[in-house]
């Protein structure tokens, strides 16, 4: 009996011992990691510009609506400097967003998407059992794509497309819980300034994006 104590109280000890060591677990050196989310965009002052825009063309009895919210992902490649310090690149999709107009005489659908590469400097500060919080700032170029289709009421109907890629900054804030010694489970909120195109939308955006994310530590 006094034998079968002791391997017990062993194994306990072991198995305190090594929770420590998880918790102060920090990789340096490569990383991969994945987000998937929401993502919103104002656009109240592009959806007024069009409206008027609309209306001094002839539109009688208008009504319009945004969709402004779309799911949104991103893939990325880190390398961890250090305790504190890790550079980020990233390929984002930030989804579709949409305005209609309806009136008398037709409606008209616009649709602008935003995808591109970036890079982000990382600060992270650790703390015990594996938790830690971190801000990052950086650029990306942006490709926005915006289709318009027209319908008359009597039935014709025209469309067109265009687009282009401008560099926008972004910035995040985020905390990791690192639940196994190459896994950590991320939830993040990131902020991308001014997307889109004052020749192609007729002005630009800031796009919220809340994620969760998954990271692998490449040891």
């Amino acid at each position: 009996m006094h034998h079968a104590t002791s391997r017990v109280a062993a194994a306990l000890l072991l198995a305190a011992a090594s929770l420590p060591a998880m918790a102060q677990y920090d990789s340096v050196g490569l990383y991969m990691f994945g987000h998937v989310g929401q993502s919103s965009i104002d656009l109240g002052s592009e959806r007024r510009a069009l409206d008027q825009f609309l209306v001094d063309a002839g539109a009688t009895n208008l009504s319009s609506s945004l969709d402004d919210e779309d799911t949104a992902y991103k893939l990325g490649l880190g390398l961890q400097l250090n305790r504190y310090f890790a550079l980020e690149g990233t390929w984002v999709d930030l989804g579709e967003f949409s305005y209609k107009g309806v009136a008398n005489e037709g409606s008209l659908k616009l649709d602008l998407e935003s995808s591109g590469f970036g890079g982000h400097l990382v600060g992270r500060l650790p703390f015990d059992y594996g938790l830690s919080v971190y801000a990052k700032a950086g650029w990306h170029a942006l490709k926005t794509k915006v289709s318009a289709k027209g319908i008359a009421a009597g039935g014709g109907s025209a469309s067109a497309s265009d687009d282009d890629t401008e560099s926008v900054g972004s910035w995040a804030v985020g905390a990791a819980w690192q639940f196994a010694p190459q896994f950590s489970v991320v939830g993040e909120f990131e902020r991308y300034r001014d997307v889109g195109s004052d020749d192609l939308s007729g002005g630009d955006a800031d796009v919220d994006f809340w994620s969760l994310g998954l990271r692998y530590d490449l040891l």
